[in-house]
């Protein structure tokens, strides 16, 4: 079953105004007993996953992301990136691999801004990447990662 809920618009649809507990019986009353997997625009993210914290049912939420998640640049960072396939260089500023494509000149693929995930994947050929999301570090040679939420920590080359 389709349920549409407007935040702003007050006819059509079947809830109006922002996420909450009311909107949580009307769509799914037997919540409480159930996983829920979440997608959508950052703000509504927020507000579920705030209100199934509350409530005690974080452990039954998952999520996908529907946007790249906004992280700040590194301002200390270091070392050069070398975007194989394409021949350009650029001084790592600490910003996504995908941001720092776009600011090379480059247009790798990518489907992350529009909730599409994965699609940004290039092989990181040479070097260390941190997953902006898990701060988790990668030094391993021929590894897919996403550019939307890796940085370069020192030298890296992806074959873009």
């Amino acid at each position: 079953r389709v349920v549409l809920a407007y935040t702003e618009q007050t006819d059509g649809g079947d809830l109006h105004g922002f996420f909450g507990q009311a909107h949580l019986d009307a769509a799914a009353a037997w919540h409480g007993e159930a996983q829920t997997y979440l997608c959508g625009p950052p703000g509504l993210m927020r507000g579920v996953r705030e209100h199934y914290d509350r409530i005690g049912l974080g452990e039954r939420l998952h999520t996908e992301e529907f946007a790249a998640p906004v992280i700040a640049a590194d301002s200390g960072a270091i070392g050069e990136l070398t975007f194989a396939a394409s021949g350009v260089t650029a001084p790592n500023s600490g910003a996504s691999l995908l941001e720092q494509a776009e600011a090379a000149g480059l247009t790798p693929e990518f489907g992350c801004r529009m909730g599409i995930c994965f699609s940004c994947t290039a092989i990181k050929t040479s070097g260390c990447t941190k997953n902006l999301r898990t701060g988790e570090t990668d030094s391993d040679p021929d590894q897919p990662i996403q550019l939307c939420i890796s940085a370069a920590v020192g030298d890296v080359a992806i074959d873009i």
